[in-house]
């Protein structure tokens, strides 16, 4: 079967606990090459091992990379944010042993106004969730983001995959096997 060819008015709101229960039980045969991915974030930290920071999690899921953050830095701060109960719970379980450096807290990503409520942030991170807005939702996401962000920031911008946007009459990023999904976005660069 072919992709959606129209697009859905909001991707977030088709999300559903369901989906949620199979991301958990499947969740490392959907994304392969967690490890990979894990790693590059990690070393791209701007951060030595004993250095406190705060870092906020954007979509957090099950809570894998906040507890890879949390390992590896054991002086950082984690707030997880996710949309989705199910996997609120599911992270809270794996990172119970850092309860006492990681707050998970209910949001919904296209509602700018969870970003007001942060303390001051060093860190930005999300692996798998940012696709799920459209062009302009991730412009005014950036935008609020870099906000909060200190000057002399090195930023990067990266994904897991590509997404269309009505090309071939094709919207998302599967089941089909499409050029424009094996295009990953790569930005980088210095916040003023």
């Amino acid at each position: 079967m072919g992709a959606d060819t129209n697009p859905p008015d909001n991707a977030l709101e088709t999300w559903s606990e369901d989906e949620s229960r199979a991301f958990v039980e499947f969740g490392r045969a959907m994304v392969p090459g967690r490890e990979e991915i894990e790693s590059t974030i990690l070393d791209l930290l701007p951060a030595a091992s004993a250095e406190p920071f705060v870092s906020v999690e954007i979509g957090t899921g099950t809570g894998w990379l906040c507890a890879a953050v949390l390992q590896a830095f054991p002086e950082a701060r984690m707030v997880g944010l996710d949309g989705s109960k199910e996997m609120l719970t599911t992270a809270g379980e794996l990172l119970a042993p850092y309860r006492d450096r990681v707050e998970l807290r209910p949001f919904r990503l296209e509602e700018g106004s969870w970003v007001d409520g942060l303390p001051p942030v060093r860190v930005f991170l999300s692996s798998l969730v940012l696709h799920h807005l459209d062009g302009s939702g991730k412009r005014e996401l950036f935008a609020r983001l870099f906000d909060r962000l200190p000057s002399n920031t090195w930023v990067v911008v990266t994904s897991d995959h590509g997404e269309l946007f009505g090309e071939d009459r094709y919207f998302g990023h599967g089941p089909i096997s499409h050029p424009k999904v094996l295009e990953v976005p790569f930005v980088e660069g210095m916040t003023p």
